[in-house]
């Protein structure tokens, strides 16, 4: 399964319509049987690119709605210990993290609990700049995108055509293009457990 087919390809364009949809009804937009459509997302999901089934909510019904744009800049030897505090938050809805040491994040906290709950968090950290904005609007809307997509290699991260390579670890199954991707992923999968 190293390239999605067109098949793939709208079965996760429905479930991102609607992640509630029956497995028949899937099954009758790509004219497949119900039994086909399970095999096919559980193939998906078992190479990671279906991770969840979330919902969509409408949070300008809820009371309690404060939506918040934080932007941070900090710098480029902390961004990834920064990442890693702020995925701890549960009230940061998305997080965005560019090339050039910036963090993006969604949270939704009343004004008088951010500092507290976002930025106090970093206080060990260097925040080169950071900006917080109400949001008045927001619309998300998770596309494929018109090209479709090729799964990469877990090593060379080139697109895997043909038959793929699989090795199992502890909690994940890795893909891999080749035989000599697979040696040196092993050899430095190896490496980094016994560093740690």
């Amino acid at each position: 399964m190293g390239q999605l087919d067109d098949i793939d390809m709208r079965i996760l364009e429905l479930l991102i319509e609607d992640s509630r949809q029956t497995y028949d009804a899937i099954g009758e937009e790509v004219d497949l049987s119900s039994p086909a459509v399970s095999n096919r997302i559980d193939r998906l999901r078992e190479r990671g690119l279906i991770r969840r089934f979330t919902v969509d909510v409408d949070r300008s019904l809820l009371i309690q709605s404060n939506a918040t744009l934080v932007e941070l800049q900090v710098r480029p030897t902390e961004t990834d210990a920064v990442v890693e505090e702020l995925r701890a938050i549960d009230s940061v809805e998305y997080l965005i993290r560019t090339s050039d040491a910036r963090v993006t994040l969604l949270v939704h906290l009343p004004a008088a609990q951010l500092r507290e709950r976002v930025v106090d968090v970093l206080d060990e950290y260097t925040l080169l700049s950071y900006e917080v904005r109400d949001v008045v609007e927001a619309d998300w809307s998770p596309q494929l995108g018109a090209t479709g997509f090729e799964v990469k290699c877990a090593e060379c991260e080139k697109p895997i055509r043909g038959q793929e390579v699989t090795i199992e670890t502890d909690d994940r199954t890795y893909y891999l293009c080749c035989p000599s991707c697979e040696s040196l992923f092993l050899d430095r999968y190896e490496r980094f457990s016994e560093e740690t």
